[in-house]
């Protein structure tokens, strides 16, 4: 899924350091897996009652790094 995104930034633009603006694990972990040195910072999303299911299921089910206060 990312191969090509890690291809670019590393061969053409020569970056090895990487700041993602992520809740997903799974992007966290392919930089990381590629030798990027990878910095996560969260986004929390406004939770409301029309999204409050999209996220539940993005957290329970692919483990997305959301918290419900």
């Amino acid at each position: 899924r990312y191969d090509d995104i890690g291809i670019i930034l590393e061969k053409f633009y020569n970056i090895s350091k990487i700041k993602l603006l992520t809740n997903d694990p799974k992007r966290i972990k392919f930089f990381q897996d590629n030798n990027f040195q990878t910095e996560r910072i969260g986004i929390q999303p406004p939770i409301d009652e029309y999204n409050e299911t999209e996220l539940r299921i993005k957290k329970e089910k692919f483990g997305h790094l959301i918290n419900f206060n």
